[in-house]
């Protein structure tokens, strides 16, 4: 592969040698699958006034007092938690290289593809999440006029084959932007990413310029028995969330026919007129330098979610941030999900710190989910069971003391997380029965009612430990 640069909205920061690779399949333990990246820093980025870094595991200056080899890993680990995954991934690495395929037709994936990640990422231009963009340095990436996206032929491409996901045309010379599907946890039943478009009255438009980018980006339901239940699921979770204080990105539903959910990209801010800025942001993974697909924790002592706490000691407003973490805690408990993973939690990342992003993905995995079941990995019913030994970004709670060791992790007292936690389980059954008995129009009643009761159970089982963690010194654990 040949080296090229790493840009961020529209200046370069960081270039990459010749010879670099990077592969989910390494996260997996795939024989042969390469994770080394020569990246380092430009001079003229690190000498910038209000330069920052593309991850905290990637510091500026970093380079001189890191280890060579793991410096190589943790850049990409960072992109290769960018790759779109599964059958869209593969279906990008062949359109870009199908001689590979062919004659690999078993074994069709990035680990197969002699260019590996980094021209799949490079495919999509400047518009993957956050501010980052891959360009080469013999020439610039091909600038292309927008492209309305009608509403039958992205209905088309919501039926069709996977693998031609995110391709525009089968040569692969046109992608559509996207973002991650959830590797780990409850999002990631056959999860397919989401598809980004720039939204112009109502109207979805593709592009690829130095000025444009898309604003939004659509989810469609995952292919599978019970597929359409779980994204009302989602929707009706980030409803409540929002209303229980959550910061929740902005997302409508739209009949196409088939559901689809349309999020307002919270990292990208689109000027008055038309141009888009492009906001940087990393996900839990990328920030804690985490597998993408990791399945164990064995080999990351301690589990990731202590780790978060640490993460936010980079905040310009640590208090806000420790709050929204114990929010998103507190609501992962009483939807009764133990199963969030690192592509669940997004950070802001500029010359400031680190700050949390809004969220985009919540989901009842305890609720029933119409005529399909949501099944898990090894075909039975996902649960905490299933997903016990994953990165999971949530600490296990099952008594006060849990409770006071997710708050010792994330820096508060228990007694703040504890009035925080009384407060929402007060609020919570009554905010879900009410959005449930007005979710009509979005959400089908079975579906809403039957989140309210696993919201009501959940509420008392966390309410009968506020006392005892009201009373807990700190100063013991």
């Amino acid at each position: 592969m040949v080296g090229g640069q790493v840009w961020l909205d529209d200046q370069p920061v960081a270039e990459w040698e010749a010879g670099g690779g990077l592969s989910r399949a390494a996260g997996l333990g795939v024989p042969g699958a390469s994770l080394d990246l020569p990246l380092h820093y430009l001079p003229d980025w690190q000498s910038h006034l209000r330069a920052f870094p593309l991850s905290p595991q990637l510091p500026l200056g970093g380079e001189a007092t890191t280890a060579s080899a793991q410096w190589r890993r943790h850049a990409a680990l960072y992109l290769a938690h960018l790759l779109p995954g599964g059958a869209a991934e593969r279906g990008v690495a062949q359109a870009l290289d199908p001689q590979a395929h062919q004659a690999h037709p078993a074994q069709a994936s990035i680990k197969r593809n002699a260019l590996e990640g980094l021209p799949v990422l490079m495919a999509c231009g400047d518009d993957l999440p956050g501010a980052v963009g891959l360009r080469g340095r013999r020439r610039s990436p091909p600038w292309m006029p927008q492209r309305e996206l009608l509403p039958e032929s992205l209905a088309d491409r919501l039926q069709g084959p996977a693998e031609q996901w995110l391709l525009l045309d089968e040569r692969g010379e046109r992608v559509l932007p996207w973002w991650p599907a959830p590797a780990v946890g409850a999002g990631a039943m056959d999860s397919l990413p989401m598809l980004g478009v720039y939204v112009d009255q109502g109207r979805w438009w593709w592009t690829r310029t130095p000025q444009m980018a898309s604003t939004h980006l659509l989810e469609a339901a995952p292919r599978q028995a019970g597929g359409e239940a779980a994204l009302f699921n989602k929707l009706f979770c980030l409803r409540l969330a929002a209303r229980l204080g959550l910061d929740v990105a902005t997302v409508e539903l739209l009949p196409l026919p088939q559901p689809v959910l349309q999020f307002q990209r919270w990292d990208r801010l689109r000027l008055d007129d038309g141009r888009v800025r492009r906001l940087h942001a990393v996900s839990a993974g990328q920030a804690l330098g985490l597998w993408p697909d990791e399945h164990t924790a064995s080999t990351h002592p301690p589990p990731p979610w202590t780790r978060l706490g640490k993460l936010l000691s980079h905040s310009p407003q640590p208090l806000v941030d420790r709050r929204a973490l114990m929010r998103w805690w507190v609501f992962q408990a009483l939807i009764g999900s133990g199963d969030a993973g690192p592509s669940d939690l997004w950070f802001y990342l500029d010359h400031t710190g680190l700050r949390l992003a809004p969220v985009m993905n919540l989901r009842c995995p305890l609720a029933p989910h119409g005529k399909g079941s949501w099944r898990g990995a090894t075909g039975g019913p996902l649960g905490r069971a299933e997903l016990s030994s994953r990165w999971q970004m949530t600490p296990p709670v099952n008594a006060a003391k849990d409770w006071a060791l997710a708050a010792k992790a994330c820096g508060a007292k228990p007694r703040s997380l504890a009035l925080e936690l009384r407060r929402m389980c007060e609020a919570a059954p009554l905010e879900a029965s009410v959005l449930a008995s007005a979710a009509g129009a979005e959400v089908p009643a079975d579906v809403a009612h039957a989140i309210a009761a696993v919201v009501a159970a959940q509420s008392a089982r966390q309410m009968a430990w506020v006392e005892d963690l009201l009373h807990t010194d700190h100063r013991d654990l």
